[in-house]
């Protein structure tokens, strides 16, 4: 509703003239525009000698428009808001009117002027008495009523008397007459203008039109002021009758609009005059329809606006560029308005189920027009001609709604003049108008995607699409290829070919903007490959393209960052690494990838072949080949020169992958011996509509794992197409979209289509190796792990290959060493996480070695084992075995720590001490620096086995700021040593006590480590894993018993505190032990460590238990650093443990209390029978007192 100025947007309001008593006009000009329901314009002459000014001499009726339509004037609605009253108040003070001769001929003379000047135009009087504060209103005497009725010809129901003294009781009685003035002024000003409207001769519809607008206005104005609440006497009838005008005045608002499409009804109007026309309708449609929905008539609403825009949303004659971007522009209006009056004034549950009646379907509507705006303006901006913006005169608007006059002479314009206008001031640049329509746009969005379902979805995706559209427009390609990647996703995803084809060509245009090479030849063959989205030519046109570039005998220029990061449903995926180098990769990927559409995949291995059986071949040329097929499906409508087609062999020995050789082969003929298959690649040229073959072949490793992890089609030396088969899953067959009707890829049998890896058997009896590590491990051991080879035949030139991990790959790596008994002479492996190991040639027996891991963390280790070796000495076969064992690394301990203050004391520390009064809170849970603070350290085992404790101590952090150190260890007593070792078992908890002191105030201060010396009270439990059965009579490994492992030092990290100046100390003293009957000393310390004044409230809580001398309730005054003391004198009038008296500080200068003595207690002995009771001092008689009672109580 931001198009329109506020009398147009909101109900009609009256205006009332206040003349005379200008001290008042302030306060009711309030009341009326603030209080009073409805609300009431005013404005205010202070002598009502000058009502003239106000109140104009009315105009002559026009008979005829002047001009081409001429239908409303411009400022009709402000005229009548702000300058025509309704209604002339004249205030008259009551002296003035009973007083002498002379002032009542001014009071006479002040009526004649107002009654001159509101006669033209019919306005009402109402003649205000204004009484003085002293006492209630009193009536006028008879004879001046009568005269002052006479001479304002009034009835003297509008004579109100006003007190000054009377507050809101006088102001609602001088309102209630005010708006019933104007409703009396409104009725006869409408029935006057259909009257004269009515004796008119063949009136043209523009004055008709004209003539039932405002009359429908004005009796709305009557409705506001008749019915300003439904509340009162006689509620329900005039409810019922406030409802009924309503709907009356929507018949008047409808009339007019039915006279404006009755205009020119013989030939299409010119440009000028429909825009005219279209803005009064405008003004005429917003009234129905805010009518319509303040009465909750949604369907009638809903049928007015289909009306309007079905007459308006073309113009006669097909339109010029600049007129039709000012006609979407208007559209554009109609719908946001529209929408925005069903979102803000009619209840939701009310709306209709139809996707037409909800306020999406209208901000999609005013979203398209916005498109068309823009688009209509860029066409308008290529067709100007040079020179137009100078040819083009100066405009300004015109007395009438919709119209635009010459600012020379003020004429009308001609047709091209108003074109001229249109594109100079009307286009707007084209950033500008993409933006508008993005926000409408975006509006759009969040309300279907607020209102869910399927149908919704699928407009929200088309939403978004067009948003893309509008942010390359907006110069903003990287945005557009956002969204553009997330819709296109989910066309690929429903298989949606004409909006995949539309969102792929934006998708190249923002490739290309942002030097994006490789996405712009993957788009490019993938919107070749769709057979729906554009014709032939086009299709083999952007086909070749991506194929040249392909090709290139150059590399593209480095493209540069976007970022790897995707929004939530979008295909855009992290950067990975290269696989083949070259600068144009282009990986195919699973799920809703572009590529799956350009070119399916179909591999696999065939069924290993036995080797040919050649006497005069070595021993390895008799091993077994692998072949690897490979058939490519081209949806592209071009052939495709590839210089070659290769699949990387990842064997588990870790060989090289080996190329594959040419096109055609059969798999016999591409059986390879040795590794001679490198040698045979050649140009492959994969056509269209067909599947085209290569085959692989090498000889793997006896003994091994065949393993194809990628297809690689190469382009020349710089652009390759790469298939990782992890990424699919097993079996998937084809990769990708093959024609429905293509023939199979393979004879059958020949390959096994979706087997990616070949077990390669071995000619010899494999070693066993065997791992014996433990099972459980804690965070910082050493475990030792122990591996055995048991050799069933020849076993040359071994290698072993040790490797530790943690699976996340987080944090610090294990570390692997060699035991002083496992390395042979001359060995000096590095201290890392892999470890590589030569074994000695052997034909039998076993081979043995230990290995340390350091486990620097706690998680799950995974110990990777593998055994490669030759089963002769020249020429032999190359095999592997390989194991795994998991140790579970726990952490042996939890901690908890517990620091406090020093015993017997407290402190109030404050979030900023030197804060004024009420300012600076008081922190919680904070240490005081400067004192010995007391740390319990509560250490809890949780290993699953036995350890002996040898030594706990605790480390202070390192001080990086040597001038204010940090935290100290200032006393601790070591509870267990190595000479005098603890026993601690799974769930127990050992205590450590240590005083920590800080100089240094902050948060989260480091407090150190908790060292803890371990052992383990036996040898840990192993188990054992072996990589295949031992031969039946074939002897088990000699295991050796490694005993208890040695002491292992843990650093537990304490956790940080928070540590704090304190603004004021208070610290107890009293006796360990009290004899019941005795007096003793109990006293507090006080230090005030600010530069402030404290004033301290004091208050000694419950007594009971002891006799006091001296008073509860007190105060004590601490001067800048001064030190007191309260001095309490106790006797204990009982035996045992007592709680002390709870002594209450309170600091009002930070609205804080200390509590020293809470929670503390003494112990009272009773006393013995032959003890004299102390009788000294003021305090004999209740130390007797006190002395019965103890007896008593023992």
């Amino acid at each position: 509703m931001d198009y329109y100025p506020a009398e147009v947007a909101t109900p009609p309001l009256a205006l009332v003239a206040l003349l005379g008593c200008p001290g008042l006009h302030g306060i009711v000009g309030e009341f009326l525009r603030a209080a009073h329901k409805p609300p009431i314009n005013s404005l205010g002459i202070g002598d009502p000698a000058m009502a003239g000014r106000i109140f104009e001499e009315k105009k002559a009726s026009m008979t005829a428009h002047s001009g081409p339509l001429n239908i409303l004037k411009a400022d009709w609605f402000a005229k009548h808001r702000q300058q025509r009253p309704a209604v002339a108040a004249v205030f008259f003070e009551r002296e003035a009117v009973t007083g002498d001769p002379a002032q009542w001929a001014r009071v006479l003379a002040g009526l004649e002027a107002v009654r001159q000047a509101t006669r033209p135009r019919g306005a009402r009087v109402v003649l205000v008495i204004v009484h003085p504060p002293s006492g209630p209103p009193i009536d006028l005497p008879e004879d001046r009523l009568a005269g002052l009725t006479r001479q304002a010809g009034l009835d003297r129901r509008w004579v109100v008397n006003m007190g000054t003294g009377e507050g809101e009781v006088g102001l609602r009685r001088l309102g209630r007459s005010l708006y019933e003035a104007a409703g009396a002024f409104y009725a006869d000003d409408a029935r006057r203008r259909l009257a004269v409207h009515a004796e008119r001769r063949n009136p043209s519809p523009a004055i008709s039109a004209r003539t039932a607008f405002k009359a429908c206005t004005l009796f709305i104005l009557l409705l506001c002021f008749l019915y300003p609440s439904p509340l009162g006497s006689g509620c329900a009838a005039a409810l019922a009758e406030f409802r009924a005008d309503w709907a009356t005045a929507v018949r008047t608002y409808q009339a007019a609009y039915a006279e404006l499409l009755r205009v020119d009804q013989a030939g299409p109007l010119p440009l000028q005059r429909w825009a005219e026309l279209a803005a009064v309708a405008e003004l005429v449609h917003l009234k129905v329809v805010t009518l319509l929905l303040h009465q909750q008539c949604v369907a009638e609403a809903l049928a007015q606006f289909r009306a309007h825009i079905g007459a308006f949303r073309q113009p006669p004659l097909p339109p010029p560029p600049a007129a039709a971007a000012a006609h979407a522009a208007w559209l554009v209006r109609q719908y946001t308005v529209m929408a925005q009056l069903l979102s803000q004034r009619v209840d939701a549950g009310l709306l209709p189920p139809q996707r037409e009646a909800q306020p999406a379907h209208f901000f999609l509507g005013a979203a398209h027009a916005a498109v068309e705006r823009r688009r209509a303006a860029q066409r308008a901006r290529e067709l100007r001609p040079t020179g137009a913006a100078a040819a083009a005169p100066a405009v300004v608007p015109g007395a009438y709604v919709g119209q635009f006059l010459a600012a020379d002479g003020l004429r009308r314009l001609s047709e091209e003049e108003f074109l001229h206008f249109l594109e100079v001031s009307k286009l707007g640049a084209g950033a500008e108008l993409a933006s508008a329509a993005l926000e409408k746009l975006k509006a759009a969005h969040e309300l279907v995607m607020a209102s869910g379902g399927n149908r919704q979805t699928r407009l929200a995706y088309h939403l978004g699409a067009l948003m893309a559209r509008e942010q390359l427009v907006a110069q903003d390609p990287a945005a557009a290829r956002r969204l553009l990647l997330s819709v296109a996703g989910i066309y690929r995803r429903e298989g949606w070919e004409v909006p995949l084809g539309a969102a792929l060509l934006e998708l190249r245009e923002c490739a290309a903007r942002l030097k994006l090479h490789e996405e712009h030849v993957r788009y490019s063959l993938e919107l070749s490959a769709l057979r729906r989205s554009l014709d032939l030519p086009q299709r083999e046109a952007i086909a070749r393209t991506a194929v040249a570039t392909l090709c290139s005998a150059e590399p593209p220029p480095p493209s540069p960052p976007v970022s790897p990061i995707a929004k939530p449903g979008s295909t855009e995926v992290a950067k990975e690494k290269s696989v083949t180098g070259a600068a144009l990769e282009i990986r195919v990927r699973p799920v809703s990838y572009g590529m799956l559409s350009v070119l399916a995949l179909s591999c696999g291995f065939q069924t290993l072949a036995a080797p040919d059986d050649v006497s005069d071949e070595s021993s390895s040329d008799r091993r077994p080949s692998a072949c690897f097929g490979v058939a490519i499906w081209s949806n592209v409508p071009v052939d495709l020169p590839a210089s070659s087609v290769t699949s990387r062999e990842a064997e588990a020995s870790g060989y090289p992958a080996r190329p594959a050789p040419a096109e055609g082969a059969p798999p016999d003929a591409g059986r390879a011996k040795g590794n001679e298959s490198g040698e045979q690649n050649q140009a492959v040229l994969i056509r269209p509509g067909q599947w085209t073959r290569v085959w692989a072949a090498w000889v793997p490793a006896a003994g091994s794992l065949a393993r194809v992890t990628e297809v690689i089609v190469n382009f020349g030396a710089h652009a390759a197409l790469v298939w990782s088969l992890g990424n699919f899953p097993p079996g998937t067959v084809p990769i990708g979209q093959a024609a429905d009707d293509a023939r199979p890829p393979f004879a059958n049998g020949a390959v096994l289509a979706g087997s990616y890896e070949l077990d390669v058997p071995s000619s010899h009896a494999a070693p066993v190796l065997e791992v014996g590590a433990l099972e459980v491990a804690a965070a910082g051991e050493e475990a030792s792990a122990d591996i055995t080879v048991s050799v069933k035949g020849a076993l040359f030139r071994a290698i072993l290959s040790l490797s530790a991990a943690y699976p996340d790959a987080a944090g610090t790596a294990p570390e692997l060493f060699l035991t002083p008994s496992s390395i042979s002479a001359g060995e000096a492996e590095p201290m890392s996480n892999a470890l590589t190991v030569s074994l000695d040639d052997c034909t039998s027996g076993q081979l043995q070695r230990r290995v340390q891991i350091r486990l620097p963390r706690s998680g799950r280790v995974v110990l990777s084992v593998r055994l490669n070796y030759q089963t002769a000495a020249e020429g032999g076969e190359a095999c592997q075995v390989s194991l795994q064992a998991g140790i579970a690394v726990i952490d042996p301990f939890q901690l908890r720590l517990a620091c406090s203050a020093p015993a017997r004391s407290c402190a109030l520390i404050l979030a900023d001490p030197e804060a004024e009064e009420q300012e600076g809170a008081p922190v919680p849970n904070v240490l005081p620096i400067g004192q010995p603070c007391i740390a319990q350290a509560s250490l809890a085992s949780l290993m699953p086995c036995d350890i002996m404790l040898c030594d706990v101590s605790v480390e202070a952090p390192a001080n990086e700021d040597q001038e204010s150190p940090g935290v100290s260890v200032v006393g601790f007593v070591s509870t267990a040593t190595a000479e005098d070792p603890v026993l601690f078992r799974k769930g127990d908890v050992h205590t450590v006590v240590a005083q920590i002191l800080s100089q240094r105030a902050g948060r989260s201060v480091r407090s150190g480590h908790l060292k803890v010396t371990w052992q383990r009270s036996r040898p840990p439990d192993v188990r054992t894993v072996r990589s295949s059965e031992l031969p039946p009579g074939h002897p088990d490994p000699e295991t050796t018993v490694a005993g208890v492992p040695p002491a292992v030092v843990t650093r537990v990290p304490l956790p940080a505190q928070d540590w704090g100046a304190p603004a004021l100390e208070a610290a107890a003293e009293w006796p360990q032990a009290a004899t019941a009957g005795a007096a003793f000393e109990l006293r507090i310390n006080l230090h005030n460590r600010t530069h402030h004044l404290v004033e301290l409230g004091v208050r000694l809580g419950d007594t009971s238990g002891f006799v006091l001398e001296g008073t509860r309730v007190g105060s004590i005054s601490m001067l800048p650093y001064q030190e007191g003391t309260l001095r309490y004198q106790l006797i204990a009038t009982a035996a045992g443990s007592l709680p002390l008296p709870e002594v209450h500080l309170t600091a009002a200068r930070w609205a804080a209390a200390l509590q020293p003595l809470a929670g503390r207690r003494v112990f009272a002995h009773p006393p013995a029978p032959s003890d004299p009771l102390p009788a000294a001092g003021g305090i004999a008689a209740a130390a007797n007192l006190a002395a019965g009672f103890a007896q008593l109580s023992t």
